[in-house]
């Protein structure tokens, strides 16, 4: 771990020490459920006060990244995928940033001719168009964390012959269609997991899931694909912020939300 900080630089020195921890986690210094070192020994290591040690810390269990636990230490997380609503990153670069080694396991690919009224309206598409489907298992240090199900329109059909268990299918949306997604809509529930989904995600039937409906579109607003993932709800944290708008015409104001995988 980096304990060179620079109190003349515009970032803080709290948030100095965060990054170099989060780059000790994305280093495989640290691995889930591993201890790590005190507040007293990170005093002493980057040699600044122990409140700047502490709001480093808050921060990253805040964001579910670090764990507290009473008379035993601060603990890396186990596998818990801390993501905001507001990204737009495909999985891979997700599990990369956070310090995961990200995987996939393909289940089924097919073309879809019949049936999704739904999920056609939501693409864009007429209603005798073909999709692609693309069902994975998402897994972060091999342990599965996601189950979903993608749908594209034909047009993506290249799909079906990429190695998809190794590659980015947004890496693969950017070298073959020089398309990058742009926006997202997401709705997010909960549901309790049947007997298929938790063989995929090897948990119990019953387990608590956190599922997302999520609509992504290209800067032109041309809807690129729809997604259900359904993720363990113990390892996705879902973090927001909430911040104060300053009304035009009057002295009030309002809460708004800034929305801070899969």
């Amino acid at each position: 771990m980096n304990n060179a900080l620079n109190p003349d630089n515009l970032i803080p020195l709290y948030m100095q020490i965060k990054n170099s921890l989060m780059d000790a986690i994305r280093k495989r210094e640290f691995k889930p459920n591993d201890r790590i070192p005190g507040e007293k020994e990170l005093e002493s290591f980057f040699h600044v006060s122990r409140i700047t040690i502490r709001k480093a810390i808050s921060e990253l269990v805040d964001e579910g990244i670090l764990v507290k636990k009473q008379g035993k230490g601060t603990f890396l997380s186990g596998i818990t995928v801390a993501t905001t609503l507001d990204e737009i990153n495909g999985y891979t670069q997700s599990m990369l940033r956070l310090g995961y080694k990200p995987g996939r396991i393909l289940i089924e690919r097919n073309i879809i001719s019949n049936d999704m009224e739904i999920v056609k309206k939501q693409l864009g598409v007429a209603p005798n168009d073909k999709l692609v489907h693309i069902k994975r298992v998402l897994l972060a240090d091999e342990e599965p964390v996601v189950l979903e199900n993608a749908y594209y329109p034909i047009k993506f059909k290249f799909f079906m012959d990429e190695d998809l268990n190794t590659e980015s299918m947004y890496n693969l949306l950017k070298q073959k269609m020089q398309i990058i997604p742009f926006k997202a809509q997401k709705t997010i529930g909960i549901e309790l997991a049947n007997e298929e989904t938790a063989m995929y995600l090897k948990t119990k039937a019953g387990t608590p899931l956190l599922v997302t409906n999520e609509l992504v579109f290209e800067q032109n607003e041309t809807p690129i694909h729809y997604s259900i993932s359904r993720a363990l709800s113990d390892k996705i944290k879902i973090r927001l912020v909430s911040y104060a708008s300053i009304a035009k015409d009057s002295a009030s104001f309002a809460m708004g939300q800034e929305e801070v995988f899969i």
